[in-house]
């Protein structure tokens, strides 16, 4: 597979390119599709709209009793405005995810606060664990053992999350034909 045949930016293409190892060959590079809401999300918007709630009630009783100790609610409003507004941050995020497979591991580049963070899933360990559907023609190949290598410490990303039923069709059978070549 050549990088140019794809969609990706020069940067993600770049990325790609610069963590293959010797040797190692392209077999498939992939985007997740953005999806804003989740259960996650929900409770963040919840959460959100709460911090806001108790936050108003905080200024009208400082307001009342003749107070100007506003600084005392304003992370208050910035918490909750950043919750409200987590959706669409995560949705902007998601957009820059790439993910690929090569012949001998999966590569997740997840973009997080500015960065791709890039998570390996050697063929030699667990790769496919589990193969989720989620959302209405979306699919998520549950991937497992990651060797994180991020200059933070991110969380497990799980996988190529929601790709397409047809780019799922086309992976997962890669997937297995190496890990079938790894056993023998």
């Amino acid at each position: 597979m050549k990088l140019s045949d794809t969609d990706l930016t020069m940067t993600e293409r770049q990325l790609i390119e610069n963590s293959l190892l010797r040797g190692e060959e392209l077999l498939w590079v992939g985007k997740p599709v953005p999806r804003m809401w989740s259960p996650v999300t929900i409770i963040m918007m919840v959460m959100g709209i709460f911090f806001l709630c108790i936050d108003s009630v905080v200024i009208l009783g400082v307001m009342e009793m003749g107070g100007v100790e506003l600084l005392f609610s304003l992370p208050f409003m910035i918490a909750g405005a950043l919750l409200i507004a987590s959706p669409w941050i995560g949705m902007s995020w998601q957009k820059h995810h790439v993910y690929a497979l090569t012949t001998r591991r999966s590569l997740v580049f997840r973009y997080m606060f500015w960065k791709h963070h890039q998570m390996s899933f050697p063929v030699d360990k667990v790769m496919l664990i589990d193969r989720k559907v989620p959302a209405a023609g979306l699919v998520s190949l549950v991937l497992g053992k990651s060797t994180i290598s991020s200059t933070n410490n991110v969380p497990d990303p799980e996988g190529f999350l929601n790709i397409t039923e047809d780019a799922a069709a086309v992976v997962e059978p890669i997937i297995m034909q190496l890990e079938e070549s790894y056993t023998k």
